[in-house]
């Protein structure tokens, strides 16, 4: 446990200066530039070195990949059921929020680097993968599912399935990353020294940043959580169901299948992350409940900081 602390601290330390630095307007201010510059450049050169530098050899076990996948949209599609059961939130439209944050955790700012500081390089090719697949659930799912009644006027459902999915995938810089370092990690050579020299070293920012830009966005979700517009009930489901739920059954799916130690890591930590800051987005776009997503983001993070290593130390 004392280990795992020791490692996970460093990244704890970043979000909190990223969060101190919030006070001062010129850095709230910066926030949005951040973040892009995270998603498009420096999350993308982490992940396609990562991912290039690992071994293929083994490859990923078939029950990981199914776990990655099935177990958090199970979680989430139940939670909606459940939730479009209760009047209440059924009127308030929370029931699609609710299911969202409940499900859809910061796996690429806070999943990758954790998993990859604790884990090893070794490690790389399945938190990425893990990352990946885990992000494609909510990413395509979520505004599939808030499109289904909506959509472009005279637009088929087909157009919009097509639509989701080449942003989500074809055009997502993470994504595209990941199926880069792959298709490298796959043949025996390597990039130029200079292009492997600035890769490397737009990848060794992506840790710093990305944490620091999490921090700012704690501001935005702190405002959520005091607007007194966010029902507790619900936020405290979708923090149960995040935090332990989620890790509880991804555990449980792992140890019936026989996955081996690392793989079975992996999915733990990707299951233990806290709310996404994407979902604050999706949840503001598609149902008009920011303030839900960004007071659940706050609350799970907080939490995040004994959880992440008790899960570690409890799936190990």
């Amino acid at each position: 446990m004392t280990d795992v602390l020791v490692t996970i601290a460093p990244l704890t330390a970043m979000i909190l200066v990223g969060f101190a630095a919030g006070f001062l307007p010129r850095f709230s201010a910066a926030e949005s530039g951040l973040n892009v510059f995270v998603l498009h450049f420096a999350l993308p050169a982490f992940l396609f070195s990562a991912v290039a530098g690992a071994s293929l050899d083994r490859g990923l076990p078939l029950p990981f990949l199914l776990i990655a996948l099935l177990v958090p949209t199970a979680v989430s599609a139940a939670v909606l059921l459940i939730a479009r059961a209760v009047p209440n939130l059924r009127r308030r439209r929370l029931a699609g929020p609710l299911a969202l944050t409940g499900g859809y955790g910061n796996v690429g700012y806070l999943g990758v680097p954790i998993g990859i500081s604790l884990l090893g390089a070794e490690a790389a090719l399945a938190v990425g993968v893990g990352q990946l697949l885990h992000n494609l659930v909510f990413m395509i799912g979520y505004p599939l599912l808030a499109e289904a009644g909506a959509g472009a006027q005279g637009e088929s459902v087909m157009a919009r399935v097509r639509r989701t999915v080449v942003s989500a995938l074809l055009l997502n810089p993470v994504a595209l990353s990941i199926f880069a370092g792959l298709a490298v990690a796959a043949v025996p050579w390597s990039l130029p020294g200079p292009v492997d020299e600035a890769v490397e070293l737009l990848a060794g920012a992506a840790v710093p940043v990305a944490l620091f830009a999490v921090g700012l966005a704690l501001h935005h979700a702190l405002v959520g959580l005091r607007s007194g517009a966010v029902p507790l009930g619900a936020l405290t489901v979708a923090t149960a169901v995040k935090m332990l739920l989620l890790p509880s059954l991804t555990w449980g799916a792992a140890v019936l299948t026989g996955l081996d130690r690392e793989s079975t890591l992996v999915l733990v930590l990707l299951a233990v992350m806290p709310t996404s800051t994407t979902a604050y987005l999706l949840a503001h776009a598609y149902d008009g409940h920011g303030p839900f997503g960004a007071a659940t983001i706050f609350v799970t993070t907080v939490l995040s900081v004994g959880l992440i290593p008790l899960a570690f130390v409890l799936a190990a």
